[in-house]
């Protein structure tokens, strides 16, 4: 008897087999394994009262035919998505930023921690009418459960929209609204007392001529800063020498370019700076090693965050540490709580302290 070969599907076509998994959905399954189709749902959802015979059926059926839930589907069904959605406005390049990139994957590992997926997206430009229309478009069409924004200016319009609009959102770096609100969580360092210590420590080594890079003062953060460094050189009886004194916008390259402006425009130069946070710092150093100076013999210079480069500077960079993990696990808990219903109001607000790390960029001087 004759038997007949199969013929190989043409170039570029699937297999019968493959194309019947690529249209299978969860009546298929149910038809299989012999149960109905909520019995499938319950099975693939971790519903704890299904057989556990039945539930092996289901998944062995699942993998043998490739079935995926349609999340789409679920959306449109009034399911909620297991996924955050991380916004990070940043105008530089992340690839120059160590700090950046581990607050991302901080995120990403504390979300997975508790059971959800992590959407990155980042902003260069909020005020563009397309970019706003993205971001807002995230989760008014469902695919994302909650925001959470890093970098954002202090009073960024898209958050407050999103909030209004009854949006789950948890943000770093925001001053807090006046009144509690159920939807938003706010998480900040305590800028003002590290700023304030900041100096304090300088004086304490006995440095009274202080320079200052700020950061940039459209955020909280930067304001903040700049807030708690003014009041630490008067509690300390400090004179401000407004020549001495520079902005930026805590990145490296801005540290870089306010320190080479105060080196050039002072023939008599502050006995120590104090910056923003330790990117400003980095780029202060190179400014200074260009100018010929010496760190600490000529000038000591002190930095705010705890960045993990901090021990590899040359000197190895003194500096205010936060803890940048503690953060962002408290933050998203705090948005994670709200999605779930579950937020403690005590969460809503988060203030975080720093420590003093000393290395070798800070000398102590003998009063004049």
């Amino acid at each position: 008897m004759r038997t007949r070969k199969k013929k190989a599907p043409a170039p570029g076509r699937r297999s019968p087999s493959a194309s019947r998994r690529k249209r299978i959905d969860s009546v298929d399954i149910a038809r299989l394994v012999g149960v109905a189709r909520s019995t499938v749902s319950k099975a693939l959802n971790g519903y704890p009262y299904i057989a556990a015979g039945t539930r092996e059926r289901i998944l062995k059926a699942v993998r043998a035919y490739g079935y995926y839930p349609n999340y789409s589907a679920q959306v449109l069904a009034g399911k909620r998505t297991t996924t955050l959605g991380l916004f990070f406005f940043r105008a530089g390049n992340f690839a120059d930023d160590v700090l950046a990139d581990f607050m991302i994957s901080s995120v990403i590992e504390n979300a997975a921690a508790l059971g959800y997926h992590t959407l990155a997206y980042v902003v260069r430009s909020p005020e563009d009418d397309a970019t706003g229309r993205s971001l807002m478009g995230a989760f008014y069409q469902r695919r994302v459960a909650a925001g959470i924004f890093i970098g954002a200016r202090n009073r960024e319009p898209l958050i407050d929209q999103l909030v209004a609009d009854g949006h789950a959102v948890g943000v770093f770096d925001q001053r807090p609204a006046r009144r509690p609100e159920p939807n938003r969580a706010v998480v900040n360092y305590a800028d003002v007392a590290t700023s304030r210590a900041v100096i304090a420590y300088l004086a304490s080594l006995g440095h009274r001529e202080i320079g200052i890079i700020d950061g940039d003062r459209a955020r909280y953060a930067g304001m903040m800063k700049h807030r708690g460094f003014l009041a630490g050189m008067r509690a300390n009886g400090l004179p401000v020498n407004e020549s001495w004194m520079r902005d930026g916008d805590f990145q490296s390259e801005s540290g870089y370019q306010a320190m080479r402006s105060l080196l050039a425009a002072n023939k008599r130069l502050p006995t120590a700076v104090a910056a923003a946070n330790d990117n400003t710092a980095f780029g202060a150093m190179r400014a200074m090693e260009e100018f010929g100076l010496r760190i600490p013999e000529d000038i000591s210079i002190v930095g705010v965050d705890g960045h993990p480069f901090c021990q590899y500077a040359r000197p190895p960079l003194t500096t205010f540490e936060y803890d940048i993990q503690a953060m962002i696990r408290g933050l998203v808990s705090a948005v994670i709580g709200i999605v779930s219903g579950k937020a403690d109001p005590q969460d809503l607000r988060q203030v975080y302290s720093a420590r003093l790390v000393e290395r070798q960029s800070c000398r102590k001087i003998s009063a004049a």
